[in-house]
Parts: structure tokens; sequence; C-alpha cells
């Protein structure tokens, strides 16, 4: 696979720019039959066209075809615009369902779900519901599949490592099959597997309760970052502060040791959901919390609030902050945003505290947070019925798109397909950035791509400025931290060093100022 010497450039605007606010809808699209449907994955592709995979559990609407059983996987390839362009169905005479989706190095795809079939497109089950791993062609076609797990539940996600393979981390009631040791109830279970789906090591981790990782990031040292909940006070874990307390793991990529961990919450429920890492180490997670005590400040009341918080990359405690209204709001996801905050998204029933311009029962929630974790923007989108949004991501041209669900037939959502709910793909615009700053206009070109050893970033900038790049796998986590270099106005040449990076696609973030973009490159 090649990819042409690409070149970015922004339009340098002498306007200053006063402050962060929401993105817009630019198009959105519903997918689904006449039952429920839910939220799966979605992959951007380095010709900018999106890669979905969506979990109907009956035909009609606009799904291409029956359903087998409970539910399928619907492949689709999307446009830039949102126009179906090339899909199918997949799965067995079960239940199945798609998540994740990751670029291979060979064009083709990875797809992480779960199913309970055994038969049609899946073989190899294991029992209950198996964490299931299918690689694609370039044209969707299976090349390989297989099932994780053992005669009990397994869900999880998956982790791109430098070297090809995977980590997954998630949640299993077995304790046979893939699944070493079961201490009661679900453990947190990571798993390594090489890129041709063979399990390398497998562990557990908890008590005798409900212990459970929700996602994982692998730090530029080789650890690997887990975030999710316990409910125990015994086997691995010391203490628990309530009912069940957030959790954060480091393990050792090599074979699965628990290295240390931290619980934190109050008297109440907590779940980590999600996790990035800052240029400098730091730990940046949100999740959902009914507390108001504990390591928590500005609850809001109701159901349940969307939380923030800030760890140094030793597991000590900065700040923890609650975000929403008096009714229940949680956040599914997180990514990098402008000048050095995040965007968190989720979803919100509330229409008071932090929260304006909600339009129904629960509405998507995107909302905008500096690195001091102060509410920047917030933003409802949906309509009268229930709408959440599970998954958020940056794409190459500043926009980003969110991924949920929805049964609202007006406001923002237009093609709902009827039934208990449909998946709901937004495509937004970039939020404004800058706070009373110019932009610094710039364009990039990187060459060769592929390349073997080493890149050269070629950046033409219209004025001093900081440039800061990093190198990401395909699904966004980080292979490498941050790097600083001060850049003149004109042309400058910044090498990039990739020979301790294993052969694959990844992606270059390069930002200046608050001007950020994206650099798809392959390492031969």
């Amino acid at each position: 696979m090649h990819v042409p010497l690409l070149c970015l450039a922004f339009a340098c605007s002498p306007a200053l720019l006063h402050a962060q606010g929401p993105p817009v809808i630019e198009w959105q699209r519903c997918f689904g039959g006449t039952s429920l449907d839910r939220e799966g994955g979605v992959l951007e592709l380095p010709n900018g066209e999106l890669l979905l995979a969506v979990n109907p559990t009956a035909g009609g609407g606009n799904v291409p075809g029956p359903v087998q059983g409970g539910g399928d996987v619907w492949l689709m390839r999307l446009s830039q615009t949102g126009t179906i362009l090339q899909q199918r169905l997949i799965g067995g005479p079960g239940v199945d369902g798609g998540g994740q989706l990751f670029q291979a190095a060979d064009g083709g795809y990875f797809m992480l779900g779960g199913t309970t079939a055994n038969g049609g497109d899946v073989s190899g089950h294991l029992g209950e519901n198996d964490l299931w791993l299918v690689k694609l062609d370039a044209g969707l076609n299976i090349l390989w599949q297989r099932c994780y797990g053992g005669s009990g539940n397994e869900y999880g996600k998956l982790i791109s490592a430098a070297d090809g393979g995977f980590f997954l981390v998630g949640a299993t009631q077995s304790e046979d099959g893939d699944v070493p040791l079961n201490r009661g109830n679900f453990d947190a279970w990571a798993m390594r597997i090489s890129e041709s789906g063979t399990v390398l090591w497998s562990r557990t981790y908890g008590g005798t309760n409900d212990d459970r990782f929700r996602s994982a990031m692998l730090t530029s040292e080789g650890q690997l970052i887990c975030v999710g909940y316990s409910w125990s006070d015994d086997g691995d874990i010391a203490s628990n502060d309530g009912l069940a307390d957030a959790w954060i793991a480091r393990i050792d990529q090599s074979n699965g040791d628990l290295i240390e961990y931290v619980l934190f919450g109050g008297t109440g429920y907590e779940s980590a959901n999600e996790v990035i890492i800052t240029p400098n180490g730091d730990l940046l997670i949100a999740g959902v919390t009914d507390t108001n005590d504990g390591d928590f400040t500005g609850y809001n009341g109701g159901v349940g609030d969307a939380f923030l918080s800030r760890f140094s990359s030793n597991f000590n405690p900065i700040w923890a902050k609650c975000f929403g209204g008096s009714s229940a709001e949680e956040f599914n996801d997180i990514i990098p945003g402008p000048d050095g905050g995040v965007v968190c998204a989720g979803f919100t029933g509330s229409n008071n505290g932090d929260v304006t311009g909600n339009q129904g029962d629960a509405d998507l929630w995107i909302t905008g947070i500096n690195g001091n974790g102060d509410l920047l923007w917030q933003h409802c989108y949906g309509g009268a019925g229930n709408d959440r949004c599970y998954s958020v991501q940056r794409v190459q041209d500043q926009g980003l798109v969110a991924m949920g669900t929805t049964n609202s037939p007006n406001g923002d959502v237009s093609g709902f397909n009827g039934g208990f709910s449909d998946a709901w793909v937004v495509r937004l615009s970039e939020e404004t950035v800058g706070m009373a700053e110019p932009m610094n206009s710039f364009s990039v070109s990187l060459g060769p791509n592929p390349a073997k050893t080493t890149a050269l970033l070629t950046l033409v900038a219209a004025a001093p400025d900081i440039l800061k790049t990093r190198l990401m796998d395909a699904r966004g986590a980080l292979i490498t931290n941050a790097t600083s270099t001060y850049v003149s106005a004109g042309v400058n040449h910044v090498p990039l060093f990739l020979d301790d990076v294993a052969p694959g696609l990844y992606l270059l973030e390069i930002l200046i100022g608050s001007r950020r973009t994206t650099v798809t490159i392959i390492k031969e």
C-alpha cells in the first residue's frame, strides 16, 4: 500500500479568535431497521472516507438484507458526505455486534465485536458472549476470524500495539478457554494477541465482586494504562470507598503483571470509561459518578454526573470535576482538544446546571474542557427522543465524527427508521479554536511515504512559532510522546525518526499554536 506525498494547508486570518465554541452539524445519517439498532465503530480512512460498523437486530429501514439470529454486523464504507459506497452484513445465527475498527498495514481492516453465534461467518465460539476479532480485506471480505473468551460472558476493547498486534482489555465471567482465573462475578481482563490473532498472554484482575476494565492506552514507555471500575475489597483490591470505585491500573505489556493501581471516587458509584495521555504524561480520565462526596468537586445532583479527572503519570490526583445538571449525564469518550484541552462526549438528560439546549429525553452531549478542568463550551445534539453518544474522533480536515444512537424523529435528527433506536452518525465541524490569539497559517508535506527509518516533514509557516508533533497508531493511541521544536517563518525541515517503530500505519499529529492537523504515514 502506498500513500502519495501529503500536502495540507490552512489559511491565515488576521482576526483574533476570542473564545472556543462548539462545532456545528455538517451532516448526519441514521442507520437501522424496524427494531433495535446499536452504535458500533467508525474509522476514518486515509482518503477521508469513513468505515462504519453498525449493529441491527432486524431488517427493514435501510438495512441491506435480512438479519440472522438476534443481530448481525453491518459494515459500510461512506463517502466524505455520508453516502454509502459499499456495504455488507456479517455474522451468524446468534447475536453478533461490531464495535472497534482498525486499519491494517496491508490495506485491510480489523474489527472487534462480540458474538453468541457458532455458524455462518462465526466459528470457534466458546460460550455465552465471546469477543470476536475479524480480519477483513479492503473489499470487506473476511480473511480470518477468531473468538476469545470462555464459557461465560466476555466484553472488551482492543488497543493497538507497536508491533502490529493488539492488547485486549475488558471483563470476563469465565475460568476456562482463554481465561486463566476468575475470582468471582466479573473479573477485569487483559490479553495480548499477535497480529495474526494468536494469544500471547492472558491475565485477570480484581476480587470476588464485579471488576471491569472499560478502556486503556499504551504509554510511550510500553506500559498499559487500564481504566474501569471495581466493586471489590479483596483479591487484588485492598479497599473500596463505596459501591463501585473508578479504577486505574498500570500493567506490564510483556507479561500482564499488575504493577500498581489506584481507586478513586466516593461512597456511591463511579466508572472510568476512557483515558488519554497528555504530552507531559498526565492522565485525563472521563466517566460517570453519582457521588456527592469523596474525590469529586462540583456535583450537580440527579441520577449522576459526567466527570473528568486529571492524574499525574505516577497516579497522583491533580483534580476531579463533575459536569451536568439535575438529571443523568455520562462521558463515554475523550479526545485531545485545542490549547491543551479536551473534547468529551456522552449524553445528558438535564437542561440546567452546566447544560443548556437539551431537546428531549436525552441528547448527545459534547463539551470542550481546558487543561484545568474548566468547561469552555457545551452543546446538545438530538431531538425529542433519547439520543446518546458513545464515541467521538477527530478527522483529517479538522472536523469531528460522533457516533451513538437515536430514536428521535425531529430536531437535529432526520431519516429515523423506526423501531427502538437507530445508530446515528453525526459529522461535525471543527470547534472554534484559540483564546484571543492570531492563527498561524502553515502548510506541511511529508516524504518519503511509506518510509523505512526516517521521513522528512517540510513545514512552511507564516510566522515563527512552536511546532509540536506526536505519533499515534491508527486508533489514535499514543506511540511516542509529543516533541516540541521552534520553527521560523518560511520553510522548515523537521526529521521524523522511525527506527524504533514497528511496520504499520500511523498518524502524525502536527500542532502549531491553535491549529492542528493529522498526516497518515506508513512505516515499511
